[in-house]
């Protein structure tokens, strides 16, 4: 700042001598002028003196051809006085002109200066603009500074917020991930319990095709037994009866040992095997065990075994005595069933 008020300072100092110079310019070009003037009313003095000159001399020639002597020696006295006063013109002229020459050299000086000056106006006002132009440089450059600042300060609050997000996700995917993992843990003994289900209702109906396979021996059994029934009904009813007991006893006894998760298949219908066991009973003088309960004709099997349940559609017998109790009967009634057909 001070730099540029000195500088300012200094132009004004340099206009100040311009017009300075400007002015003593024109002084001595009006100075010319009156020199100029001068010299002209000088040479048209010395013209009229010249005249005047001739004319005199004229007069003297007339004089001393004509007029007195006396006469003569004045005229001769003015001419002298003429010629002082020429010579002194003369000496005037001269010093007009060396002070023409010096105003013309301090005008030259004068011209020179004022070029250097205007150059160094002229560099001044470039120095100016390039102030101006630096200045309003600096001022778009701070509004970019104050814009990039702030930017810079919505670009630090996203990112604290990306921060503060990436957090909650860490901790989201930290709680995902302990989820899936106890998920996967869970799905883990699902699927272990869901393979040793498996493995049961294989079990199981392997279990059933023997009871299938046994039923079939059963029945084969039984239609030999119903030709011994009718043989050892003579025998008396006392000995069936116990028999009879004996098996049902049996055959409670392996149903309460393996409990199948279906029930074997039954032709019958409720209603028709309640009769028939009602009726068996009221012809053996017994009432049926409450243990022997009669379910209805349902197949199931389980939905991971392999195994199709044979066809049953060869076991539709009468149902009497010896076929409900092989209908209802555990996977181990061949044992019973060969006992009391012994």
């Amino acid at each position: 700042m001070e730099g540029l008020e000195l500088e300012k300072a200094e132009v004004h100092r340099l206009r100040a001598e311009l017009e300075r110079l400007t002015q003593d310019r024109e002084n001595s070009q009006e100075a010319e002028i009156s020199m100029q003037q001068g010299v002209d009313a000088l040479r048209q003095q010395c013209l009229e003196l010249q005249r005047g000159l001739e004319n005199e001399r004229a007069q003297r020639l007339q004089m001393e051809t004509v007029k007195f002597p006396n006469q003569l020696k004045q005229v001769e006295e003015e001419l002298v006085q003429e010629r002082r006063w020429r010579q002194g013109l003369e000496e005037e002229l001269q010093v007009q002109q060396s002070l023409r020459v010096q105003a013309e050299s301090s005008l030259s000086e004068v011209e020179r200066r004022l070029e250097s000056v205007e150059l160094e106006h002229k560099k001044l006002c470039l120095v100016e603009n390039e102030r101006h132009q630096r200045g309003a440089e600096v001022a778009r450059l701070r509004e970019e500074l104050v814009e990039l600042t702030a930017l810079l300060e919505v670009e630090r609050h996203r990112v604290k917020k990306l921060e503060a997000a990436r957090g909650e996700g860490d901790e989201r995917l930290r709680d995902a991930m302990a989820r899936e993992r106890s998920d996967d843990l869970a799905l883990r003994k699902l699927l272990a319990a869901a393979q040793q289900e498996r493995d049961e209702a294989m079990e199981r109906s392997l279990r059933m095709q023997d009871v299938h396979r046994m039923v079939e021996e059963v029945h084969s059994q039984l239609a030999k037994a119903m030709d011994r029934e009718k043989l050892d009904s003579k025998l008396g009813d006392q000995q069936s009866l116990q028999n009879l007991q004996s098996t049902l006893e049996l055959v409670q006894q392996l149903r309460v040992d393996t409990r199948p998760p279906s029930p074997s298949p039954c032709l019958w219908k409720p209603s028709q095997a309640l009769q028939a066991a009602r009726t068996w009973g009221e012809e053996s003088g017994c009432s049926p065990s409450s243990k022997a309960t009669i379910r209805p004709s349902s197949q199931s099997t389980s939905p991971q075994s392999p195994v199709k349940p044979q066809s049953n559609a060869h076991l539709a017998v009468p149902l009497n005595s010896w076929s409900l109790v092989a209908v209802c009967a555990s996977p181990a009634l061949s044992a019973g069933v060969e006992r009391v057909s012994s």
